[in-house]
């Protein structure tokens, strides 16, 4: 989760070397999957890479029932929503 935090490909990499399933297994401290993680804290495209290709499940589940795909696209409609909407 820290790795995600610093949105550093680096730390990302080194967490997957040291753990081959870090990409596959929810975060002990939020129970987030952690891509569903990486797209809430918006992290850089190369470790949303790293982790699909680290076997991370694009269909796993936050604890509010929210796929790393309803996460991205809510962030996506508040970033294109007009100042002026509220």
């Amino acid at each position: 989760m820290m790795a995600l935090r610093k949105n550093s490909l680096r730390h990302v990499e080194t967490v997957l070397q040291e753990d081959c399933n870090a990409a596959k297994v929810p975060c002990m401290l939020t129970f987030e999957p952690p891509l569903v993680s990486a797209m809430q804290l918006s992290c850089d495209a190369d470790i949303i890479a790293v982790l699909l290709g680290a076997g991370a499940d694009v269909k796993a589940a936050d604890m509010r029932g929210q796929t790393p795909l309803m996460v991205l696209a809510e962030l996506s409609c508040w970033e294109e929503a007009p100042e002026d909407i509220f």
